[in-house]
């Protein structure tokens, strides 16, 4: 009788772990300009309310910083969203400065923008004409002297317009005078010092 042994093999397997880290991903957070688009009209030295919106999917709107560019010099530097992430700067347009960027950024380095170009329209300063008192008047310094002039504007009406005398001697004069009637008269009286006065 024959002896047989059975024999039972077992392939070992080995298990390899990697332990490579985690990569986080950042997503970059968004801007975009709401109040103007590329083109539109904007005038020379009159102020605009600029206005966009910030977000972010992985970081509150409280955690983002915001910077206005306007020709590429930094305004509204103070500008901080509000809870909606909406944004606003107040800004007075110049020639040659016509491309308004809004940045934002979140604290891990992510940065987004959304940017416009505007048509800036030249605007014609307002005239001012004085009529009285002229230059060959003789007047007295116990008397009042009367001040009567016009003023205007190719943009604004006259009685809109901010109107300041001012004398050489007495320095800023205040009075009815100040304010332009509908059609840009202005017309009071003053007391002025002894002297030269250049009005």
């Amino acid at each position: 009788m024959s002896s047989r042994a059975s024999l039972v093999l077992f392939t070992g397997l080995a298990v390899a772990c990697s332990d490579a880290g985690v990569t986080k991903f950042n997503t970059p957070p968004t801007a975009e300009l709401t109040s103007h688009a590329s083109g539109d009209t904007v005038r020379e030295g009159y102020e605009e309310n600029l206005r966009g919106v910030v977000g972010d999917p992985n970081h509150a709107v409280d955690q983002l910083s915001v910077t206005w560019l306007v020709g590429g010099s930094v305004v509204c530097a103070d500008s901080t969203p509000d809870a909606e992430g909406v944004v606003e700067c107040a800004h007075t347009f110049v020639p040659g400065a016509d491309e308004v960027v809004l940045e934002v950024r979140d604290p891990e380095g992510g940065s987004g923008d959304d940017r416009v170009s505007v048509d800036i329209q030249p605007t014609d300063a307002p005239v001012a004409v004085l009529t009285a008192p002229t230059a060959s008047g003789v007047y007295y310094s116990d008397q009042l002297t009367t001040l009567e002039g016009t003023v205007s504007d190719g943009e604004d009406p006259a009685a809109e317009l901010g109107v300041v005398w001012e004398s050489s001697l007495d320095g800023v004069l205040t009075g009815s005078f100040d304010t332009p009637d509908s059609e840009g008269g202005l017309l009071g009286a003053v007391t002025l010092q002894e002297g030269e006065h250049f009005l």
